[in-house]
Parts: structure tokens; C-alpha cells; sequence
């Protein structure tokens, strides 16, 4: 094929001549054999069509009246496989007919016969440039796809740091635990955040403040793409500044640090640029939270009779024009569950109409956890979704049940802590009509717990301990031969009920050393060490450990069969 050279072709063409007349065969061939790279021939159509598609030429020179098959009857052919090769057709007469037909097949030139040799060579010249002309643009044309594939590959590139960079800055310091209230309550928070795009406009971060209060911050930056997710990140990365550095050794309070992050926002905000957020510290021991809201929808407290209650935020949506603003202080006494959320949850769309705004007080009220609120919103929701961010604090443990069990394993055996396991499971499901594959988790749940307190609490087997044993096939005849003294291990289950659901609450806790639960935070940590209790997570709507990690909550909701077996 063609070559281009240094910007121009330097006789690269290689030629097909279909011609039956062998002296003029030899002409053609004398006129151009110093004007292109090669030339090939061929007697009639037929063998044109089978050069044509051994040789792959730049252009074909071709007669009309040949045997076998007509020169027009072997471009039809040719043109069903390429449309674009040029095609000059030589003929001793002038057709009306012929020429419309041959126009329609796209022949590029017409040279008549007999043929002049500065004729020929001129349409040949002719065909040249236009092959040049069309190989640059095709050039241009593969040199600007790369570039938009190398733009494409930057933009990504840059997209995947930006991300990072958000989960660097964003700090989840509540994850898995369980935090201690008043009276030996235990409580938990969970954060859910599902963005729609890699550059979102909402964030999060939370901290465990020195005397023990909870700190939790939304940010929900207005519009979308690299703008709202910068401010939403400045957002974040000065709460966590101020509270690492700047308030450290200061008593906190929510009205100081909401003065320090208004100051900061106001120089950095655009004048027309407006920004909803969430402030929330909350005191377990005195069962008191204290919020600031701006433009973000009400605080949702769930109370133990199912009901719930929607506090307003009572401040406009930041600005640099913002001045005072209004605390909201919510009692914990008689709550289950409080969530604070940006707009995407009550804006995304429902398939039956409207909005999940509209329901949203109702789902919350009959579901538990906010796992199963979280699976009634994927049932409901359409599929054009915004940005989702939801931080819920959850009692963990529950203030009134249907139903307790409990049981301790004194100088405990892996053989125990199964026979433990397995007396609970059959006392639930004297309790609860349960379904198959809820009996099977539940049983999972059981096992998977009770086999961790015994190997990382009673037998104090860490990380690297344990990975060794594994590796020399040692760890399985240990957990079913070793007994430990002076150890327990205790297991309390309890249901408490909703509207359309039961939870289960399973309370495990073991005299141990107890266990590293920051080993399940992340999931690129090693094989074996956490693997069981990841599994648990899995089928578990929460899983809460209670330093140093010999106390674990864990949350189930049931759905009740009324078949069940």
C-alpha cells in the first residue's frame, strides 16, 4: 500500500493493470515502470478480482472489453469489498450508458484509447495527490483520536487521584465501634455514602473526641463536578484540622467549632455560592445531642414506639452572607436511632410517584437498622438516583425486648462454644418461625463469633500467631484439643420488634485479651487474620466492637416466615 514519506509519496504505488491486449499491457508498463514502486497484471475481470485481493493495490487500471469477465463487471466485484480504491477505466468508445454505469461505480478517471503516455501519467498524478491529500486528513484524524485517548487516559488518571484524595481526607474514626452511654447502653454509628460520580459534592468526616463525645460532620456542596467536591473536601479537611490541631486541647464545644469553620468557609465561599451542612456532638453518658444544620432536611429520631420525629434544621442553606444560627438539641433517652442525611435520599424519585421524601418517615419507622431501611429504599427508588450520604446513630443495645437468652461457658472448648451456638439457634427458632436461609446465617453468625472469641480472646491468638498455625497446618488440631482455665465466654440474644420486622441483637463478650477489630476496617489487610468476622458482616446488618475488642455487637434483622417449618 501507499507510504507517505516525508510529506509525500516517492513513487510507493503499487498498480494493477487488468488488460487483455498484451501490447498494450506492454505500453502501460513502459510509460509507468519509472513512476511507481511495482506493477501487476492480469488478462480479464476474473484475474483482476483474484490480484485485486492477493496484492492489495494502491490503484487499478482496468479495460472495458475483456473475456471471462467485462472490466465494469470486475469493479462491481471489487467495490463490494472496497469502496475507496481509485479506478481508472480505459476504453476505445464513448458509451452514454457505459459511463453513467461506470460513475455509479465509482470509477475515479477515464482515459480513452489508445493510450498517451502523458495522459496517463497525468491522471496517475492526479490520483496521487488526492491519495496524499486523504492520507493527511487520516493522519489528522488518528493524531487527534490519540490525543483525545491520552486526554481521556489524564482525566481518568487525575479522576482516580482526586478520589483517593477524598478517602484520604475523609475519616470515618466511629467505624465497628461500639460506644459506651449511660447505664452500660451501648451505641453505634453508621455511616452510608454512595455517590454517583467519582467527583461528589457530599462528605463526611467523624471523630471520637478526648472526653468522649462523638463529633460528626456533613458536608452537601450545591451543583455538581470539581466545584462542589472541593468545597465539600475543604469542608472536611478543616473540621479535621481544627479538631486534630487547633481545639485539641480545648473543651470542644459545638458553638466554638461551628465559629471557627463559619470564619474559614465565609473566605473561601464564592459570593453566589451556597453550601448545606451538618454539625452533631453527642454526649452518650448524658444522653444529649446538640446539632446545627444548614439547608439540610430535618433530623430524623426514631423513639422506641416506632415513632418518628422530624426536627428541622432552622438555618438556611451557609453562606458568606450567613449570621446567626440555631442549635437543636435532641433528647437520646427514649430514642432507637437518630439519622442526619443530605437531600439525595428524600429527593430520588419512587416508583409509584413522587418522592422518597414522601414515605421516608414511615420506612424508618418500620425498619430496624439502617441496613434494611437502606434495602426498603433500593425496593422503592427509581433508577435515577442523586448522591446518597446518611449518618445514623443506632442503639445498639435495645430498650425493651420480646425475648432474652443467655448463656456462659466457663474454661471454654471450641466444642463448647458450638453446643453454645447451636442452643441458642434451636431457642430462637422455638421463638421465631424462621426462614431457611435466616436460620442458615444466623447459625453462620453464631459460629463465626463465638469461634473468635475463643481463639483471639481466650487463646490470645493474634494476627501473626495465628497465620503461623494456619501455615503448618496446626491451627484446626489446637482450637479442637486446647482448653483454656480461668476463661468465659458469654452469648446473650435478644428480639425486640418493629412494625414489619424483629431484630435480633447477639451480645458477645469473653474474658480475654480480646481482639484487634481494627483488622476487618480494611479489606486489603491479610488473608486469615478477621476473615470469619468479614463473613459475618456480611449477612449481619451491623457488626460493633467495644474496646479493647472482647465485647461485640451484632444486628440481624428477621423477617418471619409464616411457613416456616
Amino acid at each position: 500500500m501507499v507510504k507517505l514519506t516525508e510529506g509525500r509519496y516517492d513513487n510507493e504505488l503499487t498498480i494493477l493493470c487488468v488488460e487483455d491486449d498484451r501490447i498494450c499491457a506492454t505500453l502501460i508498463r513502459k510509460f509507468l515502470e519509472q513512476s511507481v514502486s511495482s506493477i501487476k497484471f492480469a488478462e480479464n475481470g476474473r484475474e483482476g478480482v483474484a490480484c485485486f485481493r492477493e496484492y492489495a493495490p494502491d490503484v487499478i487500471i482496468t479495460d472495458q472489453l475483456m473475456p471471462i469477465m467485462s472490466g465494469l463487471e470486475m469493479i462491481r466485484e471489487i467495490r463490494s469489498i472496497d469502496t475507496q480504491i481509485p479506478i481508472i477505466l480505459m476504453t476505445s468508445s464513448i458509451n452514454e450508458k457505459l459511463l453513467i454505469e461506470a460513475i455509479n461505480l465509482g470509477v475515479s478517471k477515464f482515459v480513452p484509447k489508445p493510450i498517451q503516455s502523458t495522459l496517463l501519467r497525468k491522471v496517475l498524478m492526479e490520483i496521487r495527490q488526492e491519495l496524499y491529500s486523504a492520507r493527511l486528513v487520516e493522519q489528522a484524524h488518528r493524531q487527534e483520536l490519540e490525543l483525545l485517548r491520552y486526554r481521556d487516559r489524564y482525566h481518568s488518571r487525575q479522576q482516580e487521584m482526586a478520589f483517593r484524595k477524598e478517602q484520604h481526607i475523609t475519616r470515618n474514626d466511629l467505624l465497628r465501634q461500639a460506644f459506651a452511654g449511660n447505664v452500660g447502653e451501648l451505641w453505634g454509628v453508621d455511616i452510608r455514602c454512595r455517590p454517583q460520580d467519582i467527583m461528589c459534592g457530599d462528605s463526611y468526616t467523624t471523630h471520637s473526641l478526648p472526653d468522649g463525645r462523638l463529633l460528626l460532620s456533613l458536608a452537601d456542596a450545591m451543583g455538581a463536578g470539581l466545584s462542589a467536591s472541593i468545597t465539600s473536601m475543604l469542608v472536611t479537611s478543616h473540621v479535621n484540622y481544627l479538631v486534630d490541631n487547633l481545639l485539641r486541647d480545648e473543651n470542644i464545644s459545638l458553638e466554638l467549632l461551628m465559629r471557627h469553620l463559619g470564619s474559614y468557609l465565609k473566605s473561601i465561599l464564592l459570593d453566589d455560592e451556597m453550601l448545606c451542612l451538618g454539625l452533631a456532638i453527642i454526649d452518650l453518658k448524658s444522653e444529649i445531642a446538640h446539632a446545627i444544620l444548614f439547608g439540610l432536611p430535618p433530623i430524623l429520631a426514631k423513639c422506641a414506639d416506632g415513632t418518628v420525629q422530624k426536627i428541622n434544621s432552622g438555618n438556611p442553606p451557609f453562606s458568606i452572607y450567613s449570621e446567626e444560627t440555631v442549635a437543636t438539641h435532641i433528647n437520646l433517652h427514649d430514642k432507637i436511632s437518630v439519622t442526619i442525611a443530605s437531600d439525595g435520599l428524600g429527593e430520588t424519585g419512587i416508583k409509584s410517584g413522587g418522592s422518597f421524601r414522601d414515605v421516608m418517615e414511615d420506612e424508618l419507622g418500620k425498619t430496624p437498622t439502617v441496613s434494611t431501611f437502606l434495602q426498603r429504599f433500593e425496593n422503592l427508588a427509581t433508577d435515577e438516583r442523586d448522591d446518597l450520604l446518611i449518618l445514623h446513630l443506632q442503639r445498639l443495645t435495645p430498650l425493651s425486648n420480646l425475648w432474652c437468652w443467655s448463656e456462659t461457658v466457663t474454661e471454654p472448648t471450641l466444642r463448647q462454644t458450638s453446643y453454645m451456638a447451636e442452643r441458642c439457634l434451636n431457642e430462637l427458632k422455638g421463638q421465631l418461625p424462621l426462614q431457611k436461609e435466616a436460620i442458615d446465617e444466623i447459625e453462620l453468625i453464631l459460629t463465626e463469633s463465638l469461634t473468635n472469641a475463643f481463639e483471639h480472646g481466650c487463646l490470645r491468638l493474634n494476627r501473626g500467631a495465628k497465620d503461623s498455625l494456619i501455615l503448618a497446618e496446626e491451627y484446626d488440631t489446637l482450637l479442637e484439643s486446647k482448653s483454656v482455665n480461668n476463661e468465659s465466654i458469654s452469648l446473650t440474644a435478644s428480639i425486640s420488634s418493629t412494625t414489619m420486622y424483629q431484630l435480633l441483637t447477639l451480645l458477645i463478650e469473653d474474658t480475654g485479651a480480646g481482639f484487634d477489630w481494627s483488622n476487618i476496617r480494611n479489606p486489603d489487610n491479610p488473608v486469615f487474620s478477621g476473615r470469619g468476622l468479614r463473613l459475618v458482616s456480611r449477612y449481619a446488618d451491623g457488626i460493633y466492637f467495644h474496646p479493647p475488642g472482647n465485647r461485640i455487637v451484632i444486628l440481624k434483622t428477621v423477617e418471619v416466615s409464616q411457613n416456616a417449618d
